[in-house]
C-alpha cells in the first residue's frame, strides 16, 4: 500500500470516529469503540508506510532527511499521545465525560493530520 492510500484510509478512518462520536449515546458506545480500533490500525499502517518512503528517501533524495527528521520527531511524539489517549479514555472514562473525549479526540486528530499533511510534502 502506498503512503498516499494509507493516508486517505487513515483520514477517512477518523471521519468514521468523528461520526460515531457524533451519534453516540451510552448504549451506542461499541461502536465508537469499534471505530476507534479501526482508526488505530489504519493509523499503524499509515506510519509504517511512511517509515518506509522516509527510509527510501534517507538514501535516495538525502535533501529529504530533514523533513523526514521532522516527521520523525512528530510521529514520536504522536505515539505518546495516542498511549496516553488509549490508556485514559476508557469506555468508561468516554461515558463519564463525553465532553472531554470530544475534546481530547479533537486534539489527537489534530496531530495526526498534523503528521499526513507534512507526510504529504515528501517526493513520490
Amino acid at each position: 500500500m502506498r503512503t498516499e492510500t494509507a493516508a486517505h484510509e487513515l483520514l477517512t478512518s477518523l471521519d468514521v470516529v468523528q461520526g460515531a462520536m457524533d451519534r453516540m449515546t451510552p448504549s451506542s458506545i461499541g461502536e465508537l469503540l469499534s471505530s476507534r480500533l479501526k482508526s488505530k490500525m489504519a493509523l499503524q499502517v499509515f506510519l509504517v508506510q511512511l517509515e518506509g518512503r522516509c527510509s527510501r528517501l534517507r538514501n535516495e533524495a538525502p535533501s529529504q532527511a530533514v523533513v523526514c527528521l521532522s516527521l520523525d520527531q512528530k510521529v514520536s511524539a504522536l505515539g505518546l499521545l495516542v498511549n496516553t489517549h488509549v490508556t485514559k479514555w476508557s469506555p468508561t472514562a468516554i461515558s463519564a465525560d463525553l465532553d472531554g473525549y470530544r475534546a481530547a479526540v479533537g486534539n489527537l486528530f489534530h496531530a495526526i493530520r498534523t503528521v499526513v499533511i507534512e507526510a504529504k510534502s515528501l517526493p513520490s
